[in-house]
């Protein structure tokens, strides 16, 4: 448990939710407090359509396509968006892990920090993406899978 709280100590996260509900998106951003990329994770889900395995398999084949296609989008576009830079910063604003004394880097220059360091690992992030959980909900029939990439829990 101390080893867990350890890395979890000085890290920061900000979550971006968005899209139209055809293609919305969960996305999780961690960091540490001087501004270096943690780990990623990427939400979506799938309708299963009917009983047998095979649709369960294609709906987890979707799913996962619908992680990994959102996790590219992020990286290539909401990256690089002012809306980041500002998520970011609030996320910083209102976390215990970054010192609130003078002398350290002011919010916004350390969320244009985190995404320098999340752009400079942008491919190897997208190549070492893989499926940290997937979750049948039997009640609404969805699969829910959740892609993570970085530092491993």
């Amino acid at each position: 448990m101390a080893k867990r709280d350890d890395l979890s100590l000085n890290k920061v996260t900000t979550t971006f939710l968005g899209g139209t509900s055809a293609s919305s998106y969960n996305i999780q951003l961690s960091f540490t407090n001087t501004g270096q990329f943690d780990f990623l994770t990427s939400t979506a889900t799938a309708q299963v359509d009917g009983q047998f395995p095979s649709a369960r398999d294609e709906a987890l084949k979707s799913a996962t396509m619908r992680a990994k296609q959102q996790l590219m989008e992020f990286l290539h576009s909401e990256l690089l968006s002012e809306r980041f830079i500002y998520a970011v910063t609030k996320s910083i604003e209102y976390s215990d892990a970054v010192p609130k004394h003078k002398g350290t880097a002011s919010n916004a220059k350390l969320a244009y920090l985190v995404r320098d360091s999340t752009q400079q690992k942008s491919e190897a992030i997208i190549q070492s993406a893989y499926v940290q959980d997937a979750v049948l909900d039997l009640s609404s029939g969805l699969i829910v899978v959740t892609m993570r990439a970085g530092r491993k829990e």
